[in-house]
């Protein structure tokens, strides 16, 4: 019979071998963790360098340049202007700050062009075009616009109309004159014709 010595040296044998296989899994265990961090883990695929092609935008078209008028020269001290070369010109008026000519349309309804100017007495645009409002006698009173550059000068403009004209002003203030242009154009007039015809007279000023 086995002795209660040798019975318990069997069992403390078999937890021994227990432990040492626990032992021996957990350093397998170890091991294995350690390996992996020194760098055995799987590599990450390398970035492409291929750029995707960037999509490009749709052109704006450029707005076509309007010519400028080049028919007959009004001219002041501050500026000259040219008429519409297809329109039939009265002979221009001069006086001595403004000069300004007429054209008949088929219809019998004139198209006006007058400038003028005079001494500078104001330095600041927004003074000089708040002037030219309060001492308007066009009826209906004008409208300020958004201001606009000219041959280089910032100038105000404003806007009045009634049944029969459609006014169009602009003004400032160039070295030491003040000068103001204003184009008048018949209602009848299609609004396409007439806006190129104003802006044909604004793009032909040149300042002296």
């Amino acid at each position: 019979m086995w002795t209660p010595a040798e019975y318990a040296l069997p069992r403390r044998s078999g937890v021994h071998m227990r432990m040492r296989s626990a032992s021996i899994v957990l350093i397998g265990f170890s091991l294995a963790v350690g390996l992996s961090g020194c760098g055995l883990e799987a590599a990450e695929p390398r970035a492409s360098t291929t750029t995707a092609p960037t999509p490009s935008e749709p052109a704006v078209p450029a707005e076509p340049e309007i010519p400028p008028a080049d028919g007959e020269t009004l001219e002041i001290q501050a500026l000259t202007l040219h008429l519409i070369e297809d329109l039939r010109w009265l002979r221009p008026e001069s006086g001595e700050l403004t000069v300004s000519a007429a054209a008949l349309m088929d219809d019998g309804h004139p198209v006006t062009v007058t400038i003028s100017d005079l001494p500078a007495v104001q330095s600041d645009l927004d003074l000089n075009a708040q002037a030219f409002l309060d001492v308007s006698a066009n009826d209906p009173k004008p409208t300020r616009l958004d201001d606009r550059t000219v041959d280089g000068v910032d100038a105000w403009t404003a806007e009045a109309a009634d049944d029969l004209m459609h006014s169009l002003w602009l003004g400032g203030i160039h070295e030491d004159r003040q000068w103001t242009v204003e184009i008048q154009t018949p209602v009848t007039m299609s609004e396409d014709d007439a806006h190129l015809l104003r802006e044909r007279v604004i793009a032909s000023i040149e300042f002296a």
